[in-house]
């Protein structure tokens, strides 16, 4: 029986009968996925299945036919409601969750770029499939940071990215001591009469909290960091930590340094840094400080503004990520909607054009609303947002139009809510904080070039200027060098749109 693209075999013969393939299995869903497990450690790598069913169901025959390949073995069942993880290395999973339900080992390896995983039946139909990928509206932190890729609710669309979410790890790891003892060497360039600065940053996107930071001579004495737990409410690190360019969304949280980075740190434009009292060359002195992770690289690096004393920690990753064989993190009370495919047309709307906005909404419960979400953008990130329903075409194929904010150079931002009782999902994935966004244009671009557009806030590029300022989210001006990642939608030849994609300040202009 052809459904979409597939065939399915059932009990016998059905010609000149109506098909009826009855065997086919679509209780078992793929629930939960590990499929880039920090530092690459492939044998924290696995796949776990949830019976949504009433029933037992016989696995036996079984088989992961793509992504990965795995046979069940015989006499295999998943109880109704229950789960069973498939691993790359079933020791080393029990190793750190304990007892759980659990096969292996499967042959060959997830793809951190993504892939198809396909899991089939004893006849070979098609159970359930999922097509991965690290990036877009897929979860951002099961791309390598320590979270798997949770099903938000077994009745939801697994194929679509909307209907996927990290697993919360925040809570796993427990704060441990750190230390380094060395000598202070001369700086090459730093006079010795100048003040010092202790410096940290991390090495990629990574959450760490750290706290009773110190650096004292001989260990001993008094603490040469000056008010190690407080947040500057300035941009001068005598009155506290600066957090500076990828490492702006940091805070402090009762005395605790909330370290975010949303890409590599460095010594110059993005970093977090906080005045010491100045050591004293060919002297001993001991850092010391109270960390964990959360998220993300666990790698982080002190040192001093000079270079003259410094070195890297790595802070211990917890072995029991994710939820295999067990209730998901992000498990919702019901099935919330999923919402893809969300365009804008025409791309580049020109003055007094109206602009449709369209996308695919699917829910296992009735819409309560599907709607468009936009307004107009500003320098302040100020505007009111505005609600418009949108009409299903019978397909599934959700629309609005929009016919104001249609002067030369408005920038329209705009997102698509989809709810269904209490459960909501929005596309672009983060809503209001990283929305899609349309320019109206009325220029004729030179059609014999390359004509690429990204279109970025006004209140983003404000936070980029030192007349204007960055506003209360940001809280100051970046820096100059600074690498952090703003929004951005991108569009290609007038025509290609790809929603969300960050672009990079670093000097002037930006780069991607």
């Amino acid at each position: 029986l052809p459904v979409g693209k597939e065939f399915y075999g059932g009990p016998g013969s059905t010609q000149d009968q109506p098909n009826n393939p009855s065997s086919r299995q679509t209780d078992i869903v793929i629930n939960e996925i590990m499929y880039d497990a920090p530092s690459d450690q492939g044998t924290g790598e696995y796949i776990e299945l949830y019976n949504r069913g009433t029933e037992s169901v016989d696995l036996s025959g079984w088989e992961i036919s793509d992504g990965v390949k795995f046979d069940f073995p015989a006499g295999t069942s998943l109880p109704a409601g229950g789960y069973l993880v498939i691993a790359a290395d079933a020791t080393c999973l029990v190793e750190g969750h304990g007892t759980i339900p659990v096969v292996g080992d499967w042959r060959g390896g997830l793809r951190d770029g993504g892939e198809l995983l396909r899991i089939e039946d004893q006849n070979g139909n098609l159970v359930d499939e999922v097509d991965y990928l690290p990036e877009g509206d897929w979860p951002n932190f099961a791309d390598g940071d320590g979270s798997s890729m949770e099903l938000r609710h077994p009745n939801m669309n697994n194929d679509i990215s909307t209907a996927w979410a990290d697993s919360d790890e925040s809570q796993k790891s427990t704060m441990e001591s750190f230390s380094y003892t060395a000598d202070f060497l001369r700086s090459t360039w730093l006079p010795l009469t100048s003040n010092q600065e202790l410096q940290t940053h991390l090495v990629g996107d990574a959450h760490v909290i750290i706290e009773n930071v110190s650096v004292k001579q001989n260990n001993s004495g008094s603490n040469l960091v000056q008010n190690p737990g407080t947040m500057s409410p300035t941009e001068s690190s005598a009155n506290g930590w600066v957090c500076q360019g990828t490492h702006w969304a940091s805070f402090m949280d009762a005395g605790k340094l909330n370290l975010i980075a949303d890409g590599h740190g460095d010594n110059k434009a993005n970093r977090a840094e906080v005045d010491m009292t100045a050591p004293v060359v060919g002297e001993s002195y001991t850092l010391t400080f109270d960390g964990r992770w959360v998220s993300g690289k666990s790698r982080i690096i002190f040192q001093t503004l000079d270079h003259g004393f410094g070195t890297s920690f790595l802070l211990p990753i917890p072995a029991n990520l994710g939820t295999p064989g067990a209730a998901n993190s992000a498990l919702l009370g019901g099935a919330a909607p999923t919402v893809t495919g969300v365009i804008h047309s025409p791309a580049v709307p020109s003055n007094s054009v109206p602009v449709t906005v369209s996308a695919r909404i699917e829910s296992a419960n009735a819409l309560t609303s599907a709607e468009l979400v936009y307004r107009l953008d500003n320098s302040t990130g100020s505007g009111t947002w505005v609600r418009s329903a949108m009409t299903n075409d019978g397909s599934g194929l959700f629309s609005t139009t929009v016919s104001n904010y249609t002067a030369q150079g408005n920038i329209v931002q705009f997102y698509v809510e989809a709810t269904s009782g209490v459960e909501t999902t929005f596309q672009p994935r983060y809503g209001a904080d990283r929305p899609a966004m349309w320019i109206v244009d009325n220029r004729t671009m030179p059609s014999q070039l390359l004509r690429e557009r990204f279109i970025v806030s006004n209140y983003d590029r404000a936070a980029l200027t030192t007349s204007i300022g960055g506003g209360p989210t940001f809280d100051y001006n970046f820096p100059r060098m600074s690498n952090h990642f703003f929004n951005a939608t991108f569009i290609a030849n007038e025509s290609e749109i790809h929603y969300n994609a960050e672009i990079r300040k670093s000097g002037s202009p930006f780069t991607r």
